[in-house]
């Protein structure tokens, strides 16, 4: 499969991507913390700067005083930080001192690693990247729905009819960005790494699910198994369950449905109307449900080969699996007294 990088990209012209392109090239500067009882400032170093064009910026913002100049030239140039200045986010003391300035330039912008877990909506993933990277997660979300931006970072190959959004796809890992980091950017980063790793993967069956569904199951078997060992084990019951012709069930195909979490999934809950409502509609969802990890799509690539049909949680997050209903009757009873469930 060919993956998009970021350089293959086309250019965008939606208002609000160009919007975006325009605000992540400008300087930037904004007081953001205290250290050492001092304000500090937000400040962006762009790229092919001088220093005289870095100082009359740090100036205006009150990082370098006038009377500092002349010192600050002097260190950054006795330290040879001026040979590698690199572009990105800088912390800065408000004022600063000159030489800790210069010695901050040359240690380099600071970095945001940023952790996105396993099971995350497109909405939870935005306000990690807000929180976490400053990223805008209105845009973010945006981006994530726009039919030409989804066009533009799915392969074509794989996707000759897009999604209607890029739920599934925001791959979780830790991601190197720096703290301001666009929307766009991050997206693609995301992106990118889904189809590096979802490469890697062996996929026997892949006659009998499509990329895109292999996808929708693994969002399943991530929202609904807590042990590693019983991915392939819950990816069985889906695929015996849509061979039989019988609704997926999936509790967290529901509060999908409802819009958010609940500790415990009710009767009334069920009647919920919605595409992505398992007990009412058979096969699976629309889409996914949440960014499945590489251990979540791996299980749902290589299922395995058992008769259970059904599956009940322990109260330690493990499952009973069962084959037949009368089986999974009494796992639910026994389930329910232990921990007093309702499934």
């Amino acid at each position: 499969m060919k993956i998009k990088t970021r350089l293959d990209f086309p250019l965008l012209l939606s208002a609000f991507l160009l919007s975006s392109a325009i605000s992540c090239s400008l300087p930037f500067s904004g007081k953001s913390s205290t250290v050492d009882g001092k304000d500090t400032a937000l400040f962006r170093i762009k790229s092919g700067s001088s220093v005289n064009s870095m100082m009359d910026e740090m100036e205006k913002e009150g990082i370098l005083l006038k009377s500092d100049r002349k010192y600050f030239y002097r260190f950054i140039i006795d330290i040879k930080a001026d040979r590698s200045i690199s572009s990105g986010n800088y912390l800065f003391p408000v004022p600063s001192n000159p030489e800790s300035l210069a010695q901050r330039i040359k240690r380099g912008p600071v970095r945001r690693y940023v952790t996105i877990p396993e099971g995350l909506t497109i909405e939870e993933t935005a306000s990690i990247l807000s929180q976490k990277a400053d990223c805008d997660s209105i845009l973010f979300t945006k981006l994530c729905r726009d039919s030409v931006f989804i066009s533009s970072v799915l392969p074509l190959e794989t996707f000759p009819k897009p999604p209607l959004s890029l739920e599934g796809f925001l791959f979780p890992s830790s991601y190197d960005f720096g703290f301001g980091t666009g929307p766009q950017r991050a997206i693609e980063d995301m992106i990118s790494l889904h189809f590096i790793v979802t490469d890697s993967l062996n996929n026997p069956d892949k006659d009998i699910l499509t990329y895109y569904e292999i996808i929708v199951l693994a969002s399943l078997i991530e929202k609904e198994a807590k042990i590693d060992s019983e991915r392939s084990l819950i990816s069985s019951v889906y695929m015996n369950r849509l061979a039989a012709d019988m609704p997926l069930q999936c509790d967290a195909t529901v509060l999908y449905a409802l819009g958010g979490h609940k500790e415990k999934v009710y009767f009334s809950d069920l009647e919920v109307v919605s595409p992505y409502n398992t007990y009412m509609h058979k096969g699976l969802p629309p889409g996914p449900i949440c960014s499945p990890g590489k251990k979540s799509i791996e299980a749902a690539m290589n299922p395995d080969r058992t008769s259970f049909l059904y599956y009940v949680a322990r109260n330690d997050g493990s499952h009973v699996f069962s084959a037949t209903y009368a089986e999974h009757v009494k796992a639910v009873n026994e389930s329910r007294n232990r921990m007093g469930g309702r499934r």
